[in-house]
């Protein structure tokens, strides 16, 4: 089973029956991505539809969990929180005049939020990623430390 389809949802199906979708984004969904930035995780996603006027739908998007991502200190794995939420609008096949920006439905009504979940995911995340203090690896803060002690000052 392609791990990434159930996050390709029918739109109008999904207002039809008006629930949430509830996923599950764990380290299979990061590896089955291009990406590099997530190294894995463990993420409820809940993802709601509403049809606006005009042929638009607007998908809401909540994450809740973990991910693991590397350590911007030591190069290390570390853990952060996650706790992010995102509107989307996207346009059915048929809107009439959908904005330039709008992404559009598949023909079969279908829309694929693999990457919409994964954009609010690395959106939430602090813009400098570390472990808390004196939790870093000491061998490459030992390595780091070593490093700029032989780099050149301003004053040099």
């Amino acid at each position: 089973m392609d791990i990434l389809s159930p996050y390709r949802i029918d739109l109008e199906a999904a207002v039809r029956e008006a629930k949430l979708l509830t996923l599950n984004a764990n380290n299979d969904f990061f590896a089955a991505l291009d990406q590099q930035e997530i190294l894995g995780g463990d993420l409820n996603v809940t993802i709601g539809v509403k049809l606006m006027s005009g042929g638009i739908f607007r998908l809401s998007i909540e994450a809740e969990g973990t991910v693991s991502v590397v350590c911007d200190r030591c190069l290390e794995p570390v853990e952060l929180e996650v706790s992010a939420h995102d509107e989307r609008d996207v346009a059915s096949f048929d809107a009439i005049e959908p904005p330039v920006d709008m992404v559009s439905v598949n023909r079969d009504g279908t829309y694929d939020t693999t990457w919409d979940v994964y954009e609010t995911v690395v959106l939430s995340l602090p813009i400098q990623r570390t472990h808390e203090e004196g939790a870093c690896n000491p061998e490459m803060l030992d390595i780091l430390s070593a490093i700029s002690a032989d780099m050149p000052t301003e004053e040099d």
